[in-house]
């Protein structure tokens, strides 16, 4: 990435958005002060945000984690959420393995099917690290933006994305797509984020002409 990362104004993780994860910045080592920020906003939660950019820096904290393999973040737009997914690949180094242009008023978080009232699913394992999976769904004629690397394949149609040189990336569409995180503590984030973004959908994108 084109140099540190800092936080902007309504809470977030910026760096070099457009460009691939710079394995001469390891994500735990560029902003010293990034942990004690994100905790604070994991803390507050969604429901104790009470300005718009309050709510941002709750969801886009959730949103935030890494681990020797993988690092994930979102960020917050208006009513545009972006997800980044970093992967450590041997050999390569970090490469921004797959990335999600939601538009937030025509997307929603699924309900887990085995656990009615949780907008998640989450696997507790013994000998690793917790898993949660969120599953998202477009409304009907919506499509999201799915960029994923060329290390990936696919089976549906695609077209370059301008990201590096033009040969790194590509676009592929979907209406259904989920997120992974994995962490010690991925069970709590995972409900302060789906919590989150149902309420910021809810307070700041839904329009009633």
């Amino acid at each position: 990435m084109g140099g540190p990362f800092f936080f902007r104004a309504g809470g977030g993780i910026m760096g070099g958005r457009n460009t691939c994860f710079s394995p001469g910045y390891p994500f735990f080592m560029i902003n010293a002060f990034i942990p004690l920020v994100l905790s604070l906003a994991l803390l507050a939660g969604p429901l104790l945000a009470e300005t718009r950019a309050e709510l941002i820096a709750v969801i886009e904290a959730a949103g935030h984690n890494e681990t020797d393999q993988e690092r994930n973040r979102v960020e917050i737009a208006g009513c545009t959420m972006t997800t980044y997914r970093w992967r450590n690949v041997p050999d390569k180094g970090w490469i921004l393995w797959t990335s999600f242009l939601i538009p937030m008023p025509d997307v929603m978080i699924v309900e887990d099917k085995k656990n009615a009232g949780s907008f998640f699913s989450a696997i507790e394992l013994v000998e690793r690290d917790d898993l949660v999976i969120i599953q998202f769904e477009a409304r009907d004629g919506v499509e999201v933006r799915h960029e994923k690397s060329v290390l990936r394949k696919s089976k549906r149609e695609t077209s370059p994305s301008p990201r590096g040189d033009g040969t790194t990336h590509f676009f592929e569409y979907k209406d259904r797509f989920f997120i992974i995180q994995e962490g010690v503590d991925v069970i709590e984030k995972a409900r302060i984020f789906t919590e989150g973004y149902r309420r910021y959908v809810q307070d700041f994108c839904t329009f009633i002409g």
